[in-house]
């Protein structure tokens, strides 16, 4: 569904985020 989608996304930006 899309809000899996989006709740991914939003997901890996935050990892993305701490990894940095």
């Amino acid at each position: 569904m899309v809000y899996d989608v989006i709740v991914v996304g939003a997901g890996h930006a935050g990892i993305e985020a701490a990894l940095t």
